[in-house]
C-alpha cells in the first residue's frame, strides 16, 4: 500500500539537515547529569538505526555518539547511543510542547522523563535528542513474554501505579473542571474524525454510518454515541472529573520503560504536556494496552475482514496475550488495593477510565493512516468499546 505523506512539502523528511545543527556541537551545549564526570565528545552523530513508531507522527531514530569519560583521569571512552525524536508533520507543535514540558520539570519528576541532552524549537521541524535507555524495557515487550509470573506482573504494575499516583497525579491539582468531557473527548473525537476523512476518503463511509455490525453483533457507530452523549448533561455529569491535575497524558504500556536493575525503574516516554487533566485520561491508556489490546493491533497481530451488506460488517480478530488477560482481570482489585485517595473518593473512577479508554481508540486514527487496516481495527474496537461502556451507564 502506498504511504500517506503528512508532511510539510517545503520541508522534506532528511534526518541528515537536522544533525547539521548539532555536528559541531561542543562539551559545552551537551548537559549531562553526571555532573562529576568530565565528558568530551570524540566525534559527530551518526544515524545508526530508526525506532519502531507508535500512535504519533513524529519519529524517533538511534544515533551514535562516542564520549570521552573522565579524560584527566583513565581516558575511558564510552559508545553511547541517543534517541533523536523529531516532527516536520502538521502536528508539530505537538513536540514543541512536550520539549517546553519536559524542560520545565523540577528535579524531584525529571530523572522519570527523558534528560534532553540537545534540542530545536525550529518552527519547520522542531527535535530533541535524549539518551537511549537500552538497559529498560518497555511494558509491552516486558508482558508479551508469555512466561512471565503474575506476581511479577503484579509487582510492576503496582510500582508504576503508586509512581504515578503519588508523585504525578498530585501535582497541580484543580477542582476547576470546566467543560472537561466536551474538550477533552467529545471535541477531540469530532475533530479527529473530520481529520481522518479529509485524509483518507475511505473512511467517509465508516465513519458516517449510523450502525456498524462488527464480528456479528450490531453497534452504534461512534459519531452517533457522542452526539446522544453531547445532549445528556446527566451522563456528561457523571463522567466529569472531580479534579483535574498533572497527567503523562500518553501511559500506555509502549511509552513506559521499565528496568529491575537501573535506578529510577521507570522511565516514562513521550508525554502530551497538558497543562492539567484527569487521572482517568491516564488510566484509560492503561487499559488500552490490556484491556483494549492496542499493542496487538499497533503490531498487526490481527485479521480484519470488512465488507458491505445492508450494513457495514466486519471481522476483526486479535491476538490474545495471557500477561495482558491477567492484569485486565486483576487490575480493579490491584489499584484499590493501593489504596490511592483519588481511587478512594471517586467510586466512579473505573467508568470514567473505560470511557476515555474508549475515546482514545476512536479518535487515534490520524496518527495510524499509514496502515489503512491497522487505523480502521483500531476505529472499530473503538466502536465495541464505546457501547459497551455507554449500555453500563
Amino acid at each position: 500500500m502506498k504511504e500517506k505523506c503528512f508532511l510539510s512539502k517545503d520541508y522534506p523528511p532528511n534526518l541528515c539537515r537536522l544533525l547539521d545543527f548539532v555536528k559541531n556541537t561542543k562539551e559545552k551545549r551537551i548537559v549531562f547529569r553526571e555532573e562529576h564526570k568530565d565528558i568530551t565528545v570524540t566525534d559527530g552523530w551518526k544515524i545508526k538505526e530508526l525506532m519502531n513508531g507508535s500512535g504519533s507522527l513524529a519519529k524517533s531514530q538511534i544515533l551514535h555518539r562516542s564520549l570521552l569519560v573522565n579524560a584527566g583521569k583513565t581516558g575511558q571512552e564510552e559508545k553511547k547511543n541517543f534517541v533523536i525524536k523529531y516532527d516536520h508533520s502538521y502536528r508539530r507543535d505537538k513536540l514543541v510542547r512536550e520539549i517546553r514540558w519536559l524542560l520545565g520539570l523540577d528535579k524531584k519528576l525529571s530523572h522519570l522523563f527523558p534528560e534532553i541532552v540537545y534540542y530545536s524549537l525550529n518552527s519547520e521541524c522542531p527535535f530533541y535528542i535524549a539518551p537511549h535507555y537500552n538497559k529498560y524495557a518497555t511494558l509491552n515487550d516486558l508482558f508479551q513474554c508469555q512466561g512471565i509470573k503474575h506476581k511479577t506482573a503484579d509487582d510492576i504494575v503496582s510500582k508504576l501505579l503508586k509512581l504515578v499516583f503519588e508523585k504525578i497525579y498530585t501535582r497541580n491539582a484543580s477542582e476547576k473542571t470546566g467543560n472537561y468531557i466536551q474538550q477533552f473527548h467529545i471535541n477531540r473525537i469530532k475533530k479527529r474524525h473530520k481529520e481522518t476523512i479529509s485524509y483518507c476518503k475511505d473512511f467517509e463511509k465508516l465513519i458516517n454510518e449510523r450502525k456498524i455490525r462488527i464480528n456479528g453483533e450490531l453497534y452504534d457507530n461512534a459519531p452517533k454515541i457522542i452526539s446522544e452523549l453531547e445532549n445528556n448533561k446527566a451522563l456528561i455529569s457523571k463522567l466529569s472529573p472531580l479534579q483535574l491535575n498533572m497527567i503523562h497524558g500518553d501511559l500506555h504500556f509502549g511509552n513506559i520503560l521499565f528496568s529491575q536493575s537501573k535506578k529510577p525503574c521507570f522511565k516514562l516516554l513521550d508525554p502530551a504536556a497538558f497543562q492539567r487533566a484527569a487521572y482517568t485520561y491516564d488510566v484509560g491508556k492503561l487499559y488500552h494496552s490490556f484491556h483494549g489490546m492496542y499493542d496487538a493491533l499497533h503490531d498487526n497481530k490481527f485479521n480484519l475482514q470488512i465488507w458491505d451488506d445492508k450494513n457495514i460488517c466486519a471481522e476483526l480478530e486479535i491476538e490474545r496475550n495471557q500477561s495482558y488477560e491477567y492484569i485486565n482481570k486483576n487490575f480493579r482489585k490491584l489499584i484499590e488495593k493501593c489504596g490511592f485517595r483519588q481511587i478512594k473518593e471517586d467510586p466512579e473512577w473505573e467508568t470514567k477510565s473505560l470511557f476515555a479508554e474508549a475515546c482514545h481508540f476512536a479518535s487515534m486514527m490520524p496518527f495510524h493512516l499509514a496502515n489503512e487496516e491497522k487505523a480502521k481495527a483500531i476505529y472499530l474496537r473503538g466502536i465495541v468499546l464505546l457501547n459497551n461502556i455507554m449500555d453500563n451507564l
